[in-house]
């Protein structure tokens, strides 16, 4: 059992055409790589099945290659989960183990399926974050299968309760949830989900999508990324039998080299597996844009791709061995003795940073927004340097059986120019509110991207910039998640209530597991409130205590895959029966100190105390206005109530 990987232009439209091609000897293997076909996991002595688009049809036929076309498709198995099966399996999981799962819906498909996560802990604290993709492509079932049943172990085996005790895995067991149910390997746009990721993506993968991060899917994982720092995963598949590390787009060995060996050979000495194997990705087949290039090359995780059964989709009998193969296997590499774990948090505050975090030389991993950071290494001693945007970097040493560890960082002097709007303007335009000389803009987790332009007027591609908050990094000196990258997505917020104690949203999209952040103050550190979801539509957030009467404060909301900013949010006037007025005696101007040609954007659509917008989200390509929400309008519209 081999892959081939045989690289051809992405293309979009009918099922490609399966076909077995035969090559006997290395000058007709060379040929059949030429005709850059795509490629699925199955070899028969030298017959190889292989996927073709029209236009590679037409080379093969002219290769003078043996080959034959294969109409043959098999349904998916009764006995594995469909899309909607499998929602419903994680809810009764989350309904019998309350105390030790909570659902976040990440995003939805290109159908419109949701693609569902099931964090399981029952640590307030955890201190390892680990994460389980099933299911890239939809016709390795038995990838799904055995990521539900690693959850469903760790609820339920008395040996295993101590990972939940202490750590968090997340389990998502449909990452293609449309192609489950199609029961093909790409998603219903025709993409390769695995060839979509932001490491290394090529054009010239089979499939792999008009651009990194086409896909609703893959943005869904991005995004969780985003918000959870993990330090090991697995993403899993079927169709051979082995478990590959990084790196898979070049046979150059990366840092970890030498340990992500060690993870491996922990999993296979404990998956009796026939014929079971570990390998280095790139030494198996060279692929671009894959889910664990990106896991490492951006967020520093430990991620493998584990093949669980040379048959995709196996019958019921057959499953439940493959299931027993590996019910050992996946809790030993959970396992691993050896960790960093600790928190980055601001000196002065305590609250927790989104940091950088180096051991020893070039490895790193990144923390989250609540500062917390693992990562399997080593035993021994290891050398921490960390650095946050507007922070000092400081470093430290710990040894790998240390408890978790308490990083504080102390501020750096931050810049005092802002762009005029926290919103990137549709065209990529940004204005500062004083001449700059250089201009970039930064994000853990993200390529840094350089703005073109002088004195006051700059730009960036907005097609290079994932939504969501990003930092600038203006003459040298941070101006901390100063520029919000908008996009329009199905979620919209349609109503704000700032109440004494709390705010209410009204959010049309709104997805199970919603979170929200606070950001205020020169600091602008997000930190996470408690958000209570009372309706399908509603949530409640708590009210900040420590936000000064005179400052203004952002919201960050994170619901199915979106990132929606909401800006510039004053606490409500107190309320004596009379209007306010100014020092005049006039009627007060509600607040409002913008410039006298400003114009909320054309996408804000207030009235009976409704504010409509569109959001920060998960999409590559910005395709509508941008949407602010300010004082002024909020005062405005409740007055026309």
């Amino acid at each position: 059992m081999i892959a081939w990987v045989l690289l051809g232009a992405a293309a979009h439209g009918a099922d490609p055409q399966r076909v077995w091609v035969q090559a006997r000897t290395p000058m007709e293997m060379q040929t059949l790589q030429s005709l850059k076909m795509g490629f699925t996991e199955v070899q028969s002595d030298d017959w190889l099945l292989m996927h073709a688009d029209p236009p590679e049809m037409e080379k093969l036929q002219a290769s003078g290659l043996s080959y034959f076309t294969d109409a043959h498709h098999e349904p998916r198995k009764s006995d594995h989960h469909s899309a909607s099966e499998m929602v419903d399996r994680l809810q009764s999981l989350a309904s019998e183990y309350d105390d030790s799962v909570e659902l976040i819906q990440l995003g939805e498909s290109t159908e419109g399926r949701p693609i569902l996560a099931a964090k399981l802990t029952r640590a307030i604290d955890p201190v390892r974050s680990m994460r389980i993709l099933g299911a890239h492509h939809g016709d390795e079932t038995s990838s799904a299968e055995v990521t539900l049943q690693a959850g469903i172990d760790l609820l339920t085996q008395p040996g295993l309760t101590h990972i939940l005790d202490a750590h968090e895995v997340w389990i998502v067991p449909h990452v293609n949830p449309d192609g489950i149910d199609l029961n093909r390997r790409y998603n219903a746009n025709q993409v390769d989900l695995n060839r979509n990721y932001g490491v290394e993506w090529s054009p010239t993968e089979f499939r792999s999508g008009d651009a990194a991060f086409s896909e609703p899917e893959t943005r869904a994982v991005r995004s969780l990324s985003d918000h959870v720092s993990f330090g090991l995963g697995l993403s899993v598949h079927s169709g051979a039998t082995n478990i590959g590390w990084v790196w898979n787009h070049t046979t150059e060995r990366s840092p970890d080299e030498t340990l992500l060996d060690r993870l491996a050979s922990s999993y296979a000495d404990s998956c009796t597996t026939p014929g079971f194997y570990t390998t280095n990705g790139a030494d198996w087949y060279v692929t671009n844009g894959d889910t664990t290039d990106w896991s490492y090359g951006r967020h520093g995780t430990l991620e493998f791709t584990l093949e669980v059964s040379a048959d995709k989709s196996p019958d019921e009998s057959s499953m439940l061995e493959v299931i027993d193969q590996h019910d050992d296997a996946v809790p030993a590499i959970l396992d691993w003795p050896w960790w960093i774990a600790g928190s980055v948090v601001d000196a002065a505050s305590g609250h927790g940073l989104k940091a950088h975090v180096m051991f020893n030389d070039n490895r790193f991993t990144t923390s989250d927004f609540s500062g917390r950071f693992s990562r399997p290494v080593s035993s021994g001693d290891w050398t921490l340097t960390v650095q946050a945007p507007g922070y000092q970097s400081v470093s430290t040493s710990m040894n790998a059986t240390d408890a978790p560890i308490e990083i504080a960082l102390e501020p750096e002097t931050l810049s005092n120019v802002r762009p005029l709007s926290k919103y990137l303007d549709p065209t990529g335009d940004i204005t500062l509110d004083q001449p700059a000389e250089e201009l970039s803009l930064h994000r853990i987790g993200h390529p840094s991207v350089p703005a073109v332009g002088s004195e006051t007027t700059w730009s960036v591609d907005p097609s290079s910039l994932a939504p969501g908050a990003w930092n600038l990094l203006i003459d040298g000196n941070t101006a901390r998640n100063a520029l919000f990258v908008p996009d329009t997505t199905g979620v919209t917020v349609t109503e704000i209530s700032l109440l004494p104690t709390s705010i209410e949203l009204d959010v049309t999209g709104l997805a199970v597991g919603a979170r929200v952040w606070g950001i205020w103050g020169d600091r602008r550190i997000p930190v996470e409130l408690n958000v209570e979801q009372t309706s399908d539509t509603e949530l409640r957030v708590q009210r900040l205590t420590d936000i000064g009467t005179d400052e203004s404060l952002d919201l960050l909301l994170w619901t199915n895959g979106t990132q929606i900013g909401i800006t510039d949010l004053e606490p409500p006037p107190v309320d004596t029966g009379t209007p306010p007025s100014s020092d005049t005696g006039e009627p007060a101007s509600n607040g409002d100190d913008t410039p006298n040609d400003w114009e909320p954007p054309q996408n804000i659509v207030s009235g009976k105390g409704k504010l409509r917008a569109s959001g920060c989200s998960a999409l590559d390509r910005y395709q509508g206005g941008i949407w602010l929400v300010s004082f002024l309008i909020l005062i405005r519209s409740k007055r026309r109530q």
